[in-house]
């Protein structure tokens, strides 16, 4: 499967693919010729990503959760982070009007 591919699958960018591989959000292995090597747990992890990022979590967050993959108590303790974050913004908004 070649980036463009797996960019099409997940509904994102070869660019944004290429940016969360040089953040270390995902280690994607090469061929011999260079070529980006998508395997099941490489797809898996970008699923992830795609969906922390459809929510506007920050790349620093998920890279935790990432990497503290079985740590359940740390991941809902960020997506609370992130809700609060939304109502904060939801509120200023109203606030606004």
């Amino acid at each position: 499967m070649r980036i463009t591919d797996v960019a099409n699958l997940y509904h994102v960018s070869t660019h944004a693919i290429c940016f969360y591989e040089k953040k270390g959000l995902i280690n994607i292995p090469r061929d011999a010729r260079g070529h980006r090597q998508f395997g099941n747990d490489t797809l898996k992890k970008l699923e992830v990503i795609v969906h922390y990022r459809k929510v506007n979590m920050p790349i620093e967050d998920i890279k935790k959760i990432l990497t503290h993959a079985h740590d359940h108590d740390l991941s809902s303790q960020l997506l609370n982070k992130l809700k609060v974050n939304i109502c904060l913004l939801y509120t200023s908004d109203a606030a606004d009007d």
